[in-house]
């Protein structure tokens, strides 16, 4: 599989491309935000949060809070 990165008609492969995973979903002791993204350095992502506090503002609860960061880390 070739990919046109510069937009110049010149592929590179990318088929054995390795990304390392350095982001995780974890449970935390806040009330108002009972899951978040980190990145490897275990810092949360902030615009995750914000997302996830939105949505438990919404009404919906602590399990769709846990999907949710996983389905962004894919």
């Amino acid at each position: 599989m070739a990919l046109d990165v510069d937009g110049e008609g010149g592929g590179r492969s990318v088929t054995g491309l390795v990304v390392a995973r350095t982001c995780a979903v974890r449970s935390t002791s806040n009330p108002d935000l009972p899951w978040a993204a980190f990145v490897g350095a275990g810092v949360a992502i902030e615009p995750v949060s914000e997302f996830l506090r939105e949505l438990l503002a919404c009404g919906n609860g602590a399990s769709s809070c846990r999907s949710c960061p996983y389905d962004l880390l894919r």
